[in-house]
């Protein structure tokens, strides 16, 4: 970083999130999983907030003036390819675990949306964590594609700091029996920025596969009008398909009050909600 901070405008940064079975030594289905395996995705990839954090403190002892941009230009998760497909395609099915993933990793890079400056998930289209499925003419819309919908209103807006208290729960990551490491996965992550309307978005991410979530928020020194809100769930292994392409996506959600200065709400297990604060 001392040596390039005057020679390069980004410092790229690759991260996948996988799960592999410890006797085949290959990767685990993409639609086909048990709830332990669902925690065990979630918390390898809350690993790229401690991944970034590290990366960004290095960058700023040697480049405080923040010349570099840290750019995450490849991440997502990585399954093994739909039966019957050409392995070197990368084609994989995409389900509300994928969507999960996809909301606490958008939190994640929100919050440090001061380095960050790029983010590009691992593709777009049948590869790997796509927002997009085609067979021939016909289309489908991902869990992953509602996310970045429900993300989108966070673009140009100004980050806001947020905290959240939350369980954190340590999650056995181990390729094998004797392995007992374990990885920490919160329950709740969240994330919110204000827009030059003053409107405030907040996304939070419950991950917990049976347990809801009682939130309560509190916005500093504003008054709360009104209070509108989406939402993303399902059971864990809930997808879409070319036959059923409305399995997953985005409904009104209504399970909140409005208070004084803020809200309250229950977010179901295996959720994503935006709400829009005025």
């Amino acid at each position: 970083m001392e040596k390039v901070k005057h020679r390069a405008n980004g410092l790229s940064l690759h991260y996948y999130t996988d799960i592999w079975d410890s006797e085949t030594r290959s990767k685990k289905s993409a639609s086909e999983f048990t709830p332990q395996q669902y925690e065990q995705t979630l918390a390898q990839a809350y690993r790229i907030d401690d991944i970034v954090t590290r990366h960004i403190e290095v960058m700023n002892r040697h480049d405080c003036e923040k010349r570099v941009d840290l750019i995450v230009d490849e991440w997502g998760t990585w399954y093994e390819v739909e039966p019957g497909t050409n392995p070197g395609f990368l084609y994989q099915q995409n389900t509300m675990r994928d969507a999960m993933v996809a909301a606490l990793t958008l939190n994640i890079f929100n919050k440090h949306s001061d380095r960050i400056r790029m983010a590009n998930i691992a593709q777009t289209v049948n590869v790997l964590q796509a927002v997009v499925l085609t067979d021939g003419e016909r289309m489908l819309l991902t869990p992953t594609y509602h996310v970045f919908r429900m993300f989108k209103e966070h673009q140009n807006n100004t980050l806001l700091g947020s905290y959240i208290t939350t369980p954190v729960q340590d999650v056995p990551c181990a390729k094998s029996p004797s392995d007992r490491k374990s990885r920490p996965l919160p329950q709740l992550i969240e994330s919110a920025s204000i827009d030059e309307n003053g409107t405030i978005w907040a996304t939070v991410v419950n991950t917990s596969c049976e347990k809801p979530a009682q939130i309560k928020c509190q916005i500093a020194d504003t008054a709360v009008q009104s209070v509108k809100a989406q939402i993303l769930t399902g059971e864990i292994t809930q997808h879409n398909t070319f036959d059923a392409p409305q399995n997953v996506k985005t409904t009104d959600f209504a399970d909140y009050t409005v208070t004084a200065d803020g809200f309250t709400a229950e977010l179901p297990p295996c959720s994503v909600v935006r709400f829009e604060i005025r």
